[in-house]
């Protein structure tokens, strides 16, 4: 699944630059993938300007463009073609039921639906859908995904400056899944990808996303809840928070609880609404997710195995001043940019941006 109007250059061998901008880190990559492998190309990972993002909105437009001109510059990325992603807030995802009616039909009702489930005026979002099921009865179970045309227009602002072409706007599941389905193909996973302002949790089932959702308590809202209890300034708590395993800090007990009543929460609504299906384990990403003990934590409190993203065995590396010790350092934060560096090997995919 990809989201709205495929723009796909059919005769072009050209790498796509996979660019995913966090909150606090901007990841490049370039990659495609051989007898089952993925391949590195090329590789970037550096800090975005401070406040230009803010929970995966663009608020610096011209900082993250000399940023981010620079990490192309620096690392010797050749491709003018680029894939994306939005996350956070900006995203709306609702999963809501069609009754049976032609296929062609859906777009309309889904448009209908939008303007109940979607918390904007709907001439002011940009709207796709993607069909999750064929009910027995004819219907459909669709999710609908929504974005302020206003934050499309940062990011293609962005790419202008930039001198780059944009391929694709995605959501941030769709990207990642291409990667999660290579290694899980037959599984139901759950997958936690925790940045530094916001937490999403997908579910995909062979190889399809099934459900997402995005809460507001991630790595920051921890280094802070650090910074108050121990009279620490931010980077003091930011190593405080790599050195020590906060789950049985009681401390910290307050800030821990409500991360894990949120994620359990999630995955509460997901077996409610999807009961055929039962998550096998969960997989984490994302740079907020690397805490110690975090796996064992969630493991005891939903009773399944918690893993970090590994794809190491399904990855080989072709950036020469990239060893395979600061690969592995990496590997877990680049989840979606690989992904997104990969959508054009996908040939039913659809993006965000018209």
């Amino acid at each position: 699944m990809g989201l709205i109007n495929k723009l796909k250059n059919l005769f072009s061998s050209e790498n796509i630059i996979g660019i995913d901008i966090g909150d606090s880190l901007i990841k490049l990559v370039e990659a495609e993938t051989k007898q089952n492998k993925i391949i590195l190309n090329n590789l970037a990972v550096g800090d975005t300007p401070k406040e230009a993002v803010v929970k995966g909105q663009i608020e610096d437009v011209e900082a993250l463009t000399a940023k981010i001109k620079s990490l192309l510059d620096n690392n010797n990325f050749a491709s003018t073609k680029v894939t994306t992603a939005i996350s956070g807030e900006q995203v709306i995802i609702r999963n809501v039921e069609i009754p049976n009616m032609p296929e062609e039909e859906i777009g309309e009702a889904v448009r209908w639906e939008a303007k109940e489930q979607i918390p904007m005026p709907i001439d002011e979002a940009v709207l796709d859908y993607e069909i999750s099921k064929h009910k027995a009865d004819g219907g459909y179970e669709v999710m609908l995904v929504a974005v302020n045309r206003d934050t499309i227009n940062r990011y293609l602002e962005l790419f202008k400056k930039l001198d780059l072409e944009p391929i694709a706007i995605e959501i941030e599941p769709t990207a990642i899944i291409r990667g999660i389905r290579k290694l899980y193909p037959e599984q139901t996973i759950a997958l936690l990808d925790m940045g530094a302002q916001t937490t999403t949790i997908s579910v995909f089932s062979n190889g399809q996303l099934l459900f997402t959702r995005t809460i507001g308590i991630a790595g920051q809202d921890i280094t802070q809840e650090i910074v108050e209890n121990y009279e620490l300034n931010l980077e003091e708590a930011e190593e405080y928070k790599r050195d020590n395993n906060l789950f049985v800090d009681a401390n910290l007990n307050l800030i821990i609880r409500n991360l894990t009543t949120a994620i359990y929460r999630s995955l509460d609504y997901f077996q409610v609404k999807y009961k055929n299906y039962d998550i096998e384990k969960m997989v984490l990403a994302g740079g907020g997710s690397k805490l110690i003990g975090f796996d064992t934590h969630l493991s005891n409190e939903f009773g399944i195995e918690v893993i970090p993203l590994n794809p190491l065995s399904n990855i080989e590396s072709e950036v020469e001043r990239l060893n395979s010790k600061e690969l592995a350092e990496v590997i877990q934060l680049l989840g979606v940019s690989i992904g997104l560096a990969l959508r054009e090997e996908d040939e039913d995919d659809k993006s965000i941006a018209s």
